[in-house]
Parts: structure tokens; sequence; C-alpha cells
């Protein structure tokens, strides 16, 4: 069975090309140079149509940190429903308190996601969490599917030991593409996260053609 490639994709033509070029799974967003908010319903219900793999899409009120106010946290858990009435697959979300520790608001997000029946997976406000491993035990004991994380770009060894201390899936991100994709998967992880971007100023922000399908490539040996 090939590793997984997760495509972040930032436009629903993205969305269209990811099934054309057969990606098993994406993560839809919004404002690719923001590093991903919450689109549109309608842009969601376009994604659900065009894409028949795995689909997730990002819950996130804006960019910049990842601490958020009460009526930033009250978008999100009306974003929620929809999401899971729309059809995705996950959703994909995390904040932070000012101290840089698992916001404990996340629970109600949590609970939410599974009363909707809908998985829920950290992104990269895990990066930035104050201690990696508090914030893997706060995830994991909130029901968190998998973590995206960056970890990996400053340091192998680190991101290899987070996947052996994690009872959840680590998902590696972060400035992966065809050239260094082959590091992860010979580290044993089955499961990569890349936006194929060339250029994140285009518009609309697409994935590239050559990149995405060598990507694709590198996963079916693992």
């Amino acid at each position: 069975m090939s590793a997984t490639l997760e495509l972040a994709c930032f436009h629903p033509d993205a969305t269209e090309l990811a099934q054309r070029w057969g990606v098993p799974r994406i993560e839809f967003c919004a404002d690719a140079k923001l590093g991903g908010t919450s689109p549109s319903a309608d842009q969601v219900d376009r994604v659900r149509r065009a894409f028949g793999g795995e689909l997730g899409v990002m819950l996130r009120p804006r960019g910049g940190n990842f601490v958020y106010s009460a009526s930033e946290f009250r978008v999100m858990a009306e974003e929620l429903p929809r999401l899971a009435g729309q059809g995705v697959d996950f959703v994909v979300l995390g904040a932070l308190t000012e101290d840089g520790e698992l916001d404990p608001r996340t629970a109600d997000l949590a609970e939410l996601a599974a009363a909707h029946g809908v998985p829920w997976v950290l992104h990269r406000a895990f990066d930035t969490a104050r201690n990696r491993f508090e914030a893997l035990a706060a995830a994991e004991a909130l029901g968190c599917a998998r973590i995206l994380t960056g970890l990996g770009a400053t340091s192998m060894g680190k991101l290899v030991a987070l996947r052996e201390a994690a009872k959840l899936e680590i998902l590696p991100g972060g400035g992966i593409r065809a050239r260094n994709a082959a590091e992860y998967l010979e580290a044993g992880f089955r499961q990569i996260h890349s936006a194929a971007l060339l250029n994140y100023d285009a518009l609309p922000p697409l994935p590239d053609e050559a990149e995405t399908l060598a990507l694709l490539e590198l996963c079916r040996p693992y």
C-alpha cells in the first residue's frame, strides 16, 4: 500500500486538479499566503462535488497567531457543524493560550466534532506550542486524530521522537517537495503533506503538476 500524499489546496480549481491527478487526500483552505484560513461555504460545496477522495477543511478564522478571542471561537463553533453537513471527512483546527499551551477551549470544538462524527486534526499551531510533548498529550486527551507539523524541516530526529511518543498520527509538512520527500518516507512516515506550490503569489495559487505527480510517484513504493 502506498504512502499517502495530502495536498494543501487553496482554490477550488486546485482540488479539481488534485482529482484529475489521483491525489488521495486534500486539505482545503483559503489564503495561501496566510498559511490557510477557513474557506467559504460555497467553495466547500464546490470542492466536495469535485473531489472524490478524503477531504479535510481548515477551520481557522484568520491568519497570524493562534491565540483566539471568544468571538473567534464562536465563529469556529458555528462553522464546524456546517462543514459536517457539507460532507467533509475531517476538520483542521488549533488554538493556543498566550502562554503557548493548547487552549482548553479546544475541548469544546473537539466535543462538537465528535458529536457530528467528524475527526479533527491539529494544524501547525502545534509548532508554536511552548512544549510540544505537552501539546501532544493535550491533543491526544481531546481525541485528536492527527497532528500536522513542520518539525522535520529543522530536525528529523525530533520529528521521529515525536512520532515514537505519539498515540495518534503524525503528518509531516512544512516545505516538503519532491526534492526532499524521500527523507520522510525513508524515516518511516507513511503520509506527507505538501502544497506543491511553486509560486504563492500566483492568482489563483495552484499546485504544480510535475511536482505533484513526482510526490505521488515517490509515495508509491512505501
